[in-house]
């Protein structure tokens, strides 16, 4: 229907809690992004839009470069400017920010314990892997009493053999 969201679409709007932006050069462009950004302003939820900058520059003034719908740009200078969450500095980093102004933890606490899981989840895996190697290695590689045992018989073996004694 030639400018108007589908009911499916603004259904789902109606019934979301967040609305989070994919922001490129290519979004920014689309009348469809716009028009579903301009919906959810409309019905009061301004704070709850997140735009996640996947590429491009927000407020750039070069369509080229531009990663912000017109809806958003539109609130540049205003308490309901919204600020958009980068990837440049890396997925993980974009994630756990995403999620923590999703649901309203600092930043820096989500980091922290993010970090903390990851390297509990990488020392999981390291046990994993050494473990059955250490193993393994117990089993291939003889340990020092018995390399010392060994050698004693290898020791014994040759002098009988040097002494003509088999």
């Amino acid at each position: 229907s030639g400018g108007n969201l589908s009911e499916a679409i603004s259904r789902a709007l109606a019934d979301s809690r967040y609305l989070i932006v994919i922001c490129s050069p290519n979004s920014a462009k689309s009348p469809w992004v716009n028009k579903e950004i301009m919906t959810f302003i409309e019905s009061g939820r301004t704070e709850m839009i997140f735009p996640l900058i996947i590429d491009g520059i927000p407020y750039s003034g070069d369509p080229e470069t531009e990663c912000f719908p017109e809806a958003l740009r539109s609130l540049r200078n205003t308490p309901e400017e919204r600020l958009g969450i980068s990837m440049k500095n890396g997925q993980e980093i974009a994630t756990v920010k995403l999620i923590s102004c999703l649901i309203g933890v600092n930043f820096d606490q989500l980091w922290q314990r993010y970090e903390r899981e990851k390297e509990k989840e990488r020392q999981r895996r390291l046990k994993v892997f050494v473990e059955p190697a250490h193993t393994q290695t117990n089993t291939l590689f003889p340990t020092c009493d018995e390399v010392v045992n060994l050698t004693g018989l290898l020791e014994t073996k040759v002098m009988s053999v040097s002494s003509g004694k088999q």
